[in-house]
């Protein structure tokens, strides 16, 4: 047989069990049709700009993944990483020390009107304060009418009644990399752009009576 005829006899059969595998092999999403969305136009505030070349950087190296900065009472720099920490940055001195470790993957930070409280959207724990004279982490939610909450994304504190409004962004997982003891948030929000399906809540949390009550569902990532 040809050098041809040996190509498209072992090769053929190759690529159409990977085409098939590709069409008919479970997938890890179930998608809607795509919703059609219009670019915005790259003017004003969009518009192209050099303004990054000035920045100053903080913690390079040592803050792996940095996310959710936020301005203490103290006017120091707190920051969460990937490895579950949250950082302190002084930005007169630039010293960077570990503040608190919630073993999760610190999503979105904001402090009490009080500022006792350092409240954490948690992408793995749910919704967490870090009491800021002890620095012990106690979880606040974690569960909403009877379901796991995963992907607490982001989060804001009502400075006139002292509550939190905070993001389940999707019911998706974060994964955690053994290797680098981190969590990645990256892969699961991929799948969920890709499915189109609104599996997100907006939640409050009053911390006065310890109460959580949804503002509002089937959101979108």
């Amino acid at each position: 047989m040809s050098l041809r005829g040996c190509l498209l006899f072992g090769v053929l059969p190759v690529l159409l069990a990977f085409v098939a595998l590709a069409f008919f092999a479970p997938s890890e999403i179930d998608p809607l049709p795509a919703l059609e969305l219009q670019p915005r136009a790259l003017v004003d505030a969009l518009a192209p700009n050099e303004a990054l070349k000035t920045m100053k950087k903080y913690g390079e190296g040592i803050i792996r993944g940095p996310e959710a900065p936020v301005i203490g009472p103290d006017h120091k720099l707190y920051v969460g990483s990937a490895d579950g920490k949250i950082w302190q940055v002084d930005l007169k001195t630039s010293k960077v020390k570990e503040y608190a470790n919630t073993h999760g993957r610190p999503g979105g930070l904001a402090f009490s009107t009080d500022g006792k409280t350092l409240f954490v959207a948690d992408f793995v724990r749910g919704l967490l304060g870090v009491n800021t004279a002890t620095r012990e982490v106690r979880v606040l939610v974690d569960q909403f009418q009877g379901q796991q909450l995963t992907f607490v994304n982001d989060l804001d504190v009502d400075p006139m009644f002292n509550v939190v409004y905070f993001t389940a962004s999707m019911r998706r997982r974060p994964i955690f990399n053994a290797e680098t003891q981190t969590w990645n948030g990256m892969y699961p929000s991929v799948l969920d752009v890709l499915e189109v399906r609104p599996t997100g809540m907006l939640l409050r949390y009053d911390p006065s009576t310890n109460s959580t009550i949804s503002v509002l569902q089937d959101l979108y990532y």
